[in-house]
């Protein structure tokens, strides 16, 4: 899991910045500027048989060229699953193939279904939204979370204890994403900035568990998923998966064991499918389950995570407000799982769909633009890499046509300025090492500048829009919040 953590930071949800073309023209020759392009409408009004129709087509066409084994996609219409299918493969090494019941990670996910949950539990008055966490624990367990005292020198006291359920639901609480130190990190006061945040979700869900005296996996199931519907979901690891679940693939296409999770996490460890997902989603859209003004405070913006995309947060889900309307988002990424949803509340339409495959989100623009129409303007904001970027494709050729293909990569890195840095360099060769591909390895050394293990243990800047707005990775390595439980 190391590794994937590195690749996570490396490779897949680096960023690049994309460069601008500046174009310096003899003597006083004018620039006209670029205009973005209109922003496509959602398919809503078109013939559902066509969407599909044209979606059979596309996503196997799509899944060969981002190198994907197995996905499944779930379409919502007027609040309700109007179509779910699954394809490819579930493991590349038994050719098992993908079925509706078929379990894939949900990575993050799992947070907007935890928020839904949390919500009950303010309409039922065992939660606040606004008041202050901290208040809910006695001493011992504030020390637990934090690893020292409130009194802790140079701890911003002030600012933990204000931090309340709905600063923890929109990411605005401050807590950190993976990072560790002492005092604990807090990043800035509740409330005043958007950060990204596993951990804050597991603070709150330590919250939970001390007010209801029970673990999080066993409140889910009975309050949540059992009611929706969600049959073949769970927030642990169940014995019945080993026939059922899908294999993660990761950078290079290789599948890898189960991670079989005995421990729940808030916001990373469901289990589920497509169907079971667009369930929860179609309860938010219908306002199933919650009172309409807690309903409301879901789907209504609590802060910007990127104001001028149209991009903030909500409790739980992202939201994004374009010509069509205002969305809600997530995305999951687990490194060798890559999932997204988008829905529109106001025509109580949406798409949900999984990828074992660290290739997963290379596809979301034309995934979603071709099955609900509009664009995934957060996946774009988190600059995840499109499957056909000159990263992977440099990766494949190198894999398929061996350590000469090595060779471009001088040119490339004069065309792609910050793109093939020498930690992504290491990193590579690491991982080209661990595959048993040895002269790969040592070829990309040679040509890229960079020693064995030189991206190992790094902390280097980020360049996506996570690190950018605050966060560093949707699925860190949990470390004192996330009790080991991986991300």
């Amino acid at each position: 899991m190391r590794k994937a953590n590195r690749l996570f930071r490396l490779i897949g949800f680096t960023g690049a910045v994309v460069p601008l073309l500046i174009l310096w023209g003899c003597g006083r020759a004018k620039v006209e500027p670029v205009r973005p392009a209109p922003l496509p409408p959602l398919l809503a009004g078109k013939d559902l048989g066509a969407i599909t129709s044209d979606l059979q087509v596309l996503i196997p066409s799509l899944m060969t060229k981002a190198r994907i084994p197995g996905l499944q996609i779930a379409l919502i219409r007027d609040g309700r699953i109007a179509w779910r299918q699954g394809f490819g493969v579930r493991d590349t090494k038994t050719g098992a193939a993908v079925t509706d019941e078929t379990i894939f990670e949900a990575a993050s996910l799992t947070k907007p279904l935890f928020a839904y949950y949390v919500l009950k539990l303010v309409d039922q008055g065992v939660l606040s939204l606004d008041r202050p966490l901290a208040g809910y624990l006695p001493p011992e367990e504030i020390v637990k979370i934090l690893g020292h005292a409130l009194e802790e020198k140079g701890f911003h006291r002030e600012w933990f204890e204000k931090i309340t359920a709905r600063h923890v639901l929109s990411h605005s609480s401050g807590f950190p994403h993976g990072e560790t130190g002492r005092p604990y990190p807090l990043a800035f006061e509740p409330g005043t900035k958007w950060k990204y945040s596993a951990d804050g979700y597991f603070y709150l869900q330590r919250v939970v568990e001390y007010v209801k005296g029970d673990a999080l996996d066993r409140l889910m199931q009975k309050e949540i998923l059992d009611p929706l519907g969600m049959t073949r979901s769970c927030m642990v690891w169940k014995l019945a998966y080993e026939d059922t679940m899908a294999s993660g693939h990761g950078l290079l296409g290789r599948p890898e064991a189960f991670r079989k999770r005995t421990k729940a996490h808030a916001g990373a460890t469901l289990y589920t499918t497509a169907e079971d997902y667009a369930m929860f989603v179609c309860a938010v859209l219908n306002g199933q389950g919650l009172r309409p003004e807690t309903r409301r405070e879901m789907t209504t913006p609590q802060i910007d995570m990127d104001k001028p995309k149209g991009l903030g947060w909500a409790l739980g889900f992202g939201t994004q407000s374009d010509a069509n309307g205002q969305a809600l988002w997530q995305w999951g990424d687990y490194g060798t799982f890559r999932n997204y949803t988008i829905a529109y509340p106001e025509g109580r339409s949406g798409v949900v769909y999984l990828a074992n495959s660290f290739h997963g989100l290379g596809i979301c623009s034309d995934l979603v633009g071709h099955s609900l129409g509009g664009q995934a303007l957060g996946s774009v904001a988190l600059n995840y890499r499109p499957y056909d970027s000159p990263i992977y494709r440099f990766v494949w050729d190198v894999e398929e046509k061996g350590p000469r293909a090595v060779k471009d990569l001088k040119r490339l890195k004069r065309e792609y300025p910050g793109m093939f840095d020498r930690s992504w360099i290491g990193y590579l060769a690491e991982s080209f090492q661990e595959a048993g591909m040895i002269p790969h390895a040592r070829a990309l050394l040679e040509h890229g500048g960079s020693k064995p293990g030189s991206s190992r243990g790094r902390n280097r800047p980020e360049t996506t829009a996570v690190g950018r707005l605050g966060g560093r990775h949707s699925d860190p390595h949990f470390t004192r919040l996330g009790a080991g439980t991986g991300g």
